[in-house]
């Protein structure tokens, strides 16, 4: 699935054609090509979970504005 295709707007931050082979919101769950639902409310613990899902090899974050990659 096309990262465009879960988003209203289709130009998706310019990465529309990103393909997204799953999802996951446990950074030790995610899969090379997933997307990666950083939901944690607290900033630290929330940008080292992002850093680990990229370590995994996510493709995207989902975050509240202002998360760290």
């Amino acid at each position: 699935m096309r990262l465009s295709d879960l988003m209203d707007d289709d130009r998706a931050c310019g990465f529309g054609g990103l393909e997204i082979a799953g999802l996951a919101a446990d950074s030790r769950r995610v899969r090379p090509g997933w997307l990666f639902a950083a939901m944690s409310d607290d900033a630290a613990r929330r940008d080292a979970f992002i850093a680990d899902a990229g370590r995994r090899g996510a493709v995207a974050v989902l975050a509240q504005p202002g998360a760290r990659a």
